[in-house]
Order: structure tokens, then C-alpha cells, then sequence
């Protein structure tokens, strides 16, 4: 059969557009994205503004994702999600179910990896992700923000911030000592939270670790009451880093 050149064009035009559709399923594969419109989130620090939904309570510094502070996101189980971590020394990205973060009530199911300031971590919510999870830093409390996780064609809107407009929030110069004394307390309050497990716990290491926090707590308080903020603050910075240390010691215990 010898077919026209009409009919060659024609087949050859229609192996074309075949090889379009194969190419594009290829590169662009189902269900990778998300409720919130993308499977990729790209995350830094940033100077806090009004924009933040925890503004009053967090310190200076929060996360921006895809250029949007605190940005609540909808991911949909089974799927799987890319964040780019670029966030700074001392402000080590992790997934919580604790709303104010700090290194407290981490989860683990379908995340790569967790607790760094700078590389690639995959989440992919498992059944045993809860509905309401939190990205936040391991150090410091409210910089992050709400993760709601829905099922495969679940229609979900996430409620309200309850932002406060820009009007309504009372205009406040940090100056370097607030913003210290504002540090040291959120480390005070993260010694008290944690007193009470580590000393009813058998981890010897925590319970060193915990110790050498208090004792530094004690130094940056005698820095500040001095005036000197750079020491009282890279003392503070000591204080949590050893007291996430001892909770990670009781984590480890724990999944023994």
C-alpha cells in the first residue's frame, strides 16, 4: 500500500504529538502537587513584619516561604514535597506538632531529613502525620508557621489568621538590650519547661547537658545586668543549643 503525502505529514505529526505527551508525563508526573498550589517551598530568614500571623510573639527574626512570612501551607498525604533550606546559622529548620517550635514535639514520618539551616528536605505526610503540623526552628520559638495535611480530593480551606492589620499594631523600637533581655527569657522559659523531665529521666547525658545550660543561663544574665549584649547573647544562643541537645538525648532514650 503506498500511502499519499498527506497521509506521511499526517502520521508523522501524530507521532510527534505523541512523543510531546510522553515527554510531558515524564517530567511533569501526577501528584506531586500540593493543596497550596506547588510541591516546592523555598525558605528563609527574614526581618519579621506585621505580615506574620505570630508577630507579637515571635523575635525578631522569622521564616519567609516562597517570599511569604509564616506562609500556611496545605499538603495532601502519599505525596511528596521539596523544601529548600537557606535559613542560617542557629536557625535549623525542623517539623514539629508544637505550635511555638524551639526544638520541642518533633516529628519524624516521611521526612528526609530535618534540623538543618541549609540543603534539600523531602516531606511526604504519612496516615501517621497529624492533621495540624508545624515548620519551625529548632532554637529560637515562633519563627516558622501551620502546616494543615489533608487526604488525596479532600477540599480544605485554611481558617483565618486573625492578622492583626498594620494599623492596629502599636509601633515598638527593639533596641539591642530588649531584644537580649527578650532572648534570655525565651531561654529561661525553655530551662523551666524542661527541668522538670530531664530530672525525672535516667539519661545521665541530658542531665549534664541541662546543667551546663543552667550554669551559662546564670553567666549571660551577669553579661546583660553588665551591659554587655554580644556576650549575654552568645551565651543565650549556648543555652539553647544545649538544652535541645538534652531533649534529643531524651528522644533517643525514648525510641530505644
Amino acid at each position: 500500500m503506498i500511502h499519499s503525502p498527506i497521509d506521511n505529514r499526517q502520521l508523522f505529526a501524530s507521532i510527534i504529538f505523541a512523543s510531546l505527551v510522553f515527554i510531558t508525563l515524564m517530567l511533569c508526573p501526577f501528584n506531586t502537587t500540593s493543596a497550596s498550589g506547588t510541591n516546592s517551598f523555598n525558605v528563609k530568614t527574614v526581618i519579621k513584619n506585621t505580615s506574620y500571623p505570630w508577630y507579637e510573639k515571635a523575635l525578631d527574626t522569622v521564616y519567609e516561604v516562597n517570599g511569604e512570612q509564616g506562609k500556611t501551607l496545605v499538603l495532601t498525604r502519599d505525596k511528596t514535597y521539596r523544601f529548600k533550606i537557606n535559613t542560617g546559622l542557629k536557625h535549623d529548620f525542623y517539623f514539629s506538632n508544637n505550635e511555638s517550635g524551639r526544638g520541642a514535639g518533633v516529628i519524624t514520618s516521611g521526612i528526609s531529613k530535618q534540623f538543618i539551616h541549609k540543603g534539600i528536605i523531602h516531606f511526604t505526610p504519612t496516615l501517621d502525620t497529624p492533621e495540624e503540623v508545624y515548620y519551625q526552628c529548632q532554637n529560637h520559638p515562633y519563627m516558622g508557621g501551620k502546616i494543615y495535611i489533608v487526604n488525596e480530593g479532600e477540599s480544605f480551606t485554611p481558617p483565618s489568621q486573625n492578622i492583626k492589620p498594620v494599623e492596629q499594631v502599636k509601633a515598638e523600637k527593639i533596641t539591642p538590650q530588649k531584644l537580649a533581655r527578650q532572648h534570655l527569657g525565651q531561654a529561661s522559659a525553655a530551662l523551666n519547661a524542661s527541668a522538670e523531665r530531664i530530672a525525672n529521666s535516667q539519661n545521665e547525658k541530658a542531665k549534664v547537658l541541662f546543667n551546663r545550660a543552667l550554669a551559662i543561663s546564670e553567666d549571660a544574665n551577669a553579661w546583660l545586668a553588665g551591659g554587655d549584649i554580644i556576650s549575654a547573647t552568645e551565651d543565650t544562643d549556648i543555652v539553647l543549643m544545649l538544652i535541645n541537645a538534652a531533649e534529643k538525648k531524651l528522644l533517643e532514650e525514648q525510641s530505644l
